[in-house]
């Protein structure tokens, strides 16, 4: 390369760095959106619960492997409760409203990406009493009716209505006093059998009739069912008033959807008024391998008792009385 050249380009190359140096640019950074940051509730547990005026710790973790988490926001019940700017996350709750909350939490980062926690439900109860041999349950906080406008109302004339959830969708039900639903049967029943389906507005009901149906027995001068259960689907049914008027259970059950009736070869004549406790269709929704029995304690279904009897039987063994 010729001389004078390469003192042109060093010359130029020196006057270009002056340049450079004489006036700087302000270099900005653009982060990018990147991944959103992750966030857990890690307090308090799913399904914990307080009592009326403890303070509740509620604690969340976060990662974000793009960019900075810059707060955290508390929510309970979809109402913002606490925004926290630094870690750790952390607010203790004070004032809770007795009954069930959700508790959700909001991880930001710098960029703005919002990532909302899994909810956890928590119960606030209220303190036992001194006279209360046990504590509020934490599932069941209270028990509210609907107005009395929505109650839809069939087959007046009977009364009773077992009910049980059956294999096949329908609710089977044992009524008492009655001629069931329409269109009705010809006589009145002592105990009679229907299969309900549909939903609410649209509910329809049928007469499964039967040869073990009971004729007509005012009150306690007829059998009448007290109990009603699917398991396996087999239907089973307590019926009541079986030893002497109004006293007495006895154990009955059928393969074909109430259509025909086993009875059992042996009753409860010190228990008036058997019951099942369901769980779900089909009794699917059990926990155990039990079935399970309430009854006042005592003969009759017509008398007051001051306490009752829960009693449970293995599945397999429903048909034995020991």
């Amino acid at each position: 390369m010729h001389m004078r050249l390469v003192k042109f380009l060093l010359g130029l190359g020196a006057l270009l760095l002056l340049v450079f140096v004489t006036f700087p640019t302000t270099i900005q950074i653009v982060y990018g959106a990147g991944a959103p940051p992750t966030v857990a509730i890690t307090a308090p547990g799913q399904a914990a619960s307080f009592t009326a005026g403890a303070s509740i710790t509620l604690e969340a973790a976060t990662t974000d492997g793009d960019n900075e988490v810059q707060q955290v926001e508390f929510y309970v019940d979809g109402a913002q409760l606490h925004t926290d700017s630094s870690a750790p996350w952390r607010y203790v709750w004070t004032g809770a409203e007795l009954g069930a909350h959700i508790i959700t939490a909001v991880a930001v980062d710098q960029t703005g990406n919002r990532t909302t926690a899994a909810a956890v439900d928590v119960a606030v109860l209220r303190q036992q009493g001194a006279d209360e041999p046990y504590p509020p349950s934490p599932l069941i906080l209270g028990l509210h009716w609907a107005p009395t406008s929505s109650i839809e109302r069939y087959a007046g004339d009977s009364d009773n209505w077992t009910l049980t959830w059956a294999d096949d969708g329908q609710l089977y039900s044992g009524y008492g006093d009655g001629r069931g639903w329409e269109p009705k049967v010809e006589e009145k029943l002592s105990m009679g059998y229907v299969a309900v389906s549909g939903n609410p507005g649209a509910i329809s009901g049928v007469n499964v009739r039967s040869p073990d149906e009971q004729p007509y027995g005012g009150g306690a001068n007829g059998i009448k069912a007290s109990g009603m259960l699917m398991v396996d689907n087999v239907l089973y049914m307590w019926a009541r008033n079986v030893v002497y008027k109004g006293n007495g259970c006895k154990l009955a059950w059928s393969t074909n959807h109430a259509q025909n009736w086993t009875w059992s070869d042996w009753d409860f004549p010190d228990f008036g008024y058997c019951a099942f406790i369901n769980f779900g269709q089909n009794y699917a929704g059990a926990r155990d391998g039990y079935v399970y029995m309430v009854t006042p304690n005592g003969p009759s279904a017509y008398n007051a008792y001051d306490d009752f009897v829960l009693t449970r039987v293995p599945q397999a063994q429903i048909r034995n009385r020991s």
